[in-house]
């Protein structure tokens, strides 16, 4: 068996709609064309082992003019599905070949035929009649067979294809599925037609041997992932041993070279303090560094939400994973809101448990999923929020992807928050250290709401010095500060690229008017000629003493910067010191900050003495004010001579939680993708040592080879 993708290139991106796709020779036993026009039958393959996709000529020369064709795709008598969750398929016709390859991909997709209203789908028992079941409606509820079908492909004439989701009983039998298709009248002829389809199964079918192959793993990189080999469980654990001192790190490299790996990691201590630790993710396009994003150690919750949004033409959308440690199966439910709150997409998964032998390759321990993909099938042109509740605590993680508008296949990926549904909403006012506008940057106010009721309050932009800043989405109507009113559930966008005086930075101060404050982040991003070289989110950190990792380099390749916000109406002191590995002081500095205003300044030109000097270690901000804003900037150039920048969370020391595991949500490496491992001491005062073990997607623990 070969395994392969489906990619549908839209705009400079790739778009992937079926994981593991059966691509080897099937049989297909249809009527002829002409009796086809009206009703048809194609076999399906004699096996099955959850997901498949056909292509089939049999409609070829077929003129539409407005008729509706009904095709009954069959699954041999022996092949039949004993399902135990949903059904999923999707049918596309095309008057022509793919275009060739050009900078822009196959876009707009003008050769796909767009289906008329009316278009539905059902099931097919295992004797050919059709299954009553549940099906979506595709506005988060469900309605009876047949159900209308969701177009899915974007053409420069409309949405084309047709996808349909049932939801069959546990154990029941399925024999096929049923289109009846209404085509247009455009005088055109049909080229050729695809069926997919995708099953979770109680007995997958046994396949023929896999041959090597290619698969790609996102929707937005062109460039192909090497499939990697199927694991086997190990004997014992793949750890890897750590000892921290107290403001020291330890930073494990791996290369990006070989097969595409990805999954979690457990940090486990044996005694002292947990340490903190963080994951630098870098992607690279034909060897050039695309771009970095750092996703940060957490613990395991039980609800979490987070901001959801894919655009029209695909060119970015939200990827959300889940992991589960436990030896126990979990039970995941999720909710897609739109901005007005209103639920448009709903459903839950199971994610094994750690002990539950999942098939070496197969992601069931973890779920990383883009949100047009299964489970969740959210479509396009969302912005919203996605809340996911467990029946078991996981570790959660999400990161915005984005088409750079560059070089085919660069993408930026970008970690944001996930707001904790267990913890209390606070009150009191939220404090984004930085925000950038201006001269090619742009920055994204987006409030999420964590509660079951509509928050109200102002957002305001403040400067360096804690005045006003003046700014607009478009040039026009510029203001300093923006009401908001967010309803239950959902969340807010605000959009600011423009700036009254050319350009500005400094600090977002959200202040409820009553009740509990959102839960804010920024997205700052920069572009160049139409070319954007990063996104980063920045959230709201508060607190008076913080930790973080600080990396740079000599020649100013890279460089750690820092944005330092007062959160009151007086002024203060702050104290910034900078340690190596070993913990070991390496220099230090101390400066006042007024009330409301920022700095913002490498460590090396707040700290001269390491200026030129290459540094892996740990930053500490401490002050006498009750609160500061902190956020960590990670700069660099690429081969291209790019700017590059992602955002390093801080730590607040106080907050660590004394000896407890944590987790990495997600890594990924190979195939572009190289990862930085780092671990370093999070309170003050106490070292830390444990393990690290990092486990792939299936269960079965790894190792990369850490250095």
């Amino acid at each position: 068996m070969r395994h392969a993708e489906v990619r549908r290139r839209v705009g400079s991106r790739t778009k992937v709609f079926l994981l593991c796709l059966l691509s080897s020779l099937l049989l297909v036993a249809v009527l002829n064309s002409s009796a086809l026009a009206q009703t048809g039958v194609v076999s399906l393959p004699g096996y099955f082992d959850g997901s498949s996709q056909q292509e089939f000529f049999d409609l070829s020369g077929v003129t539409m003019n407005g008729q509706t064709i009904s095709i009954d795709f069959i699954l041999p008598v022996g092949a039949r599905l004993e399902t135990v969750g949903a059904v999923w398929a999707e049918i596309v016709l095309q008057t022509a070949p793919h275009n060739p390859p050009n900078p822009n991909g196959d876009f707009p997709y003008s050769q796909y035929v767009v289906f008329g209203e009316g278009t539905t789908a059902y099931l097919l028992d295992e004797n050919g009649t059709r299954l009553d079941v549940p099906m979506a409606d595709w506005q988060g509820g469900l309605t009876t067979a047949p159900a209308l079908t969701l177009p899915v492909i974007h053409t420069d004439h409309g949405l084309a294809g047709a996808d349909m989701v049932a939801f069959p009983p546990h154990g029941m039998k399925v024999g096929g599925v049923h289109y009846d298709i209404v085509l247009p009248n455009t005088g055109e002829s049909i080229y050729v037609g695809r069926i997919s389809l995708k099953a979770d199964l109680a007995n997958p079918s046994q396949a023929p041997p896999a041959e090597p192959s290619n698969i790609i793993s996102s929707n937005i990189i062109s460039s192909e992932y090497p499939l990697a080999q199927p694991i086997q469980p190990l004997d014992g654990p793949v750890a890897t041993d750590f000892a921290v001192s107290d403001l020291g790190a330890t930073v494990h490299a791996v290369g990006g070279a070989g097969l595409y790996l990805s999954g979690y990691g457990r940090i486990e201590p044996d005694k002292g303090a947990s340490p903190s630790g963080l994951v630098v993710l870098g992607y690279r396009n034909s060897g050039v560094l695309v771009g970095e994003t750092i996703v940060q150690d957490s613990s395991l919750i039980t609800a979490g939400r987070v901001h959801a949004e894919v655009t029209a033409d695909g060119r970015l959308t939200t990827h959300v994973v889940i992991a589960n440690p436990n030896l126990e199966d979990a039970t995941v439910n999720f909710e897609l809101r739109d901005q007005q709150g209103n639920l448009s997409r709903s459903g839950y998964f199971t994610l094994r448990g750690h002990s539950a032998g999942c098939n070496p390759g197969n992601a069931c321990n973890q779920l990383a999923r883009f949100l047009e993909q299964d489970p969740f099938w959210g479509g396009r042109d969302v912005q919203g929020t996605m809340t996911l509740v467990s029946s078991l605590p996981v570790a959660m993680f999400a990161a915005r992807w984005s088409a750079t508008g560059g070089n085919p296949g660069d993408v930026l990926v970008t970690a944001l928050p996930v707001v904790d549904l267990s913890a209390a909403a606070t009150q009191e006012t939220q404090v984004i250290p930085h925000f950038m506008v201006g001269n090619g940057r742009k920055t994204e106010l987006v409030m999420v709401n964590p509660t079951g009721a509509t928050l109200q309050g102002v957002a305001r932009f403040v400067d360096i010095y804690g005045g006003n800043t003046y700014l607009s989405s478009d040039g026009s109507n510029y203001q300093s500060s923006f009401q908001y009113s967010i309803p239950p559930n959902s969340s807010q966008k605000v959009i600011v690229a423009k700036a009254l005086t050319g350009s500005e930075f400094g600090s977002v101060r959200v202040t409820p008017t009553d009740g509990p404050a959102p839960a804010p982040f920024v997205i700052q991003s920069y572009a160049q000629a139409g070319v954007t070289t990063f996104d980063i989110a920045v959230p709201a950190s508060m607190g008076a003493a913080f930790r973080m990792y600080a990396e740079q380099q000599p020649g100013g390749q890279l460089r750690t910067g820092l944005a330092i916000s007062n959160n009151n109406n007086f002024s203060g002191t702050v104290w910034v010191s900078l340690s190596d590995r070993e913990g070991s002081l390496v220099g230090s500095t101390s400066f006042s900050l007024q009330a409301y205003g920022q700095i913002v300044d490498y460590l090396d030109s707040l700290i001269p003495t390491v200026s030129g000097q290459a540094v892996q270690g740990v930053v500490r901000i401490t002050t006498d004010l009750p609160s500061i804003s902190v956020l960590g900037l990670r700069a660099r150039r690429n081969e291209r001579q790019q700017f590059l920048m992602s955002a390093i969370p801080p730590v607040q020391e106080e907050q660590l939680p004394q000896s407890q595991e944590r987790f990495f949500p997600y890594w990924m490496n190979g195939a572009g993708f190289e990862t930085q491992i780092v671990l370093f001491s999070g309170r003050a005062g106490q070292s830390a040592s444990g393990t690290l073990t990092l486990i792939r997607a299936d269960g079965t623990p790894v190792d990369l080879g850490l250095q």
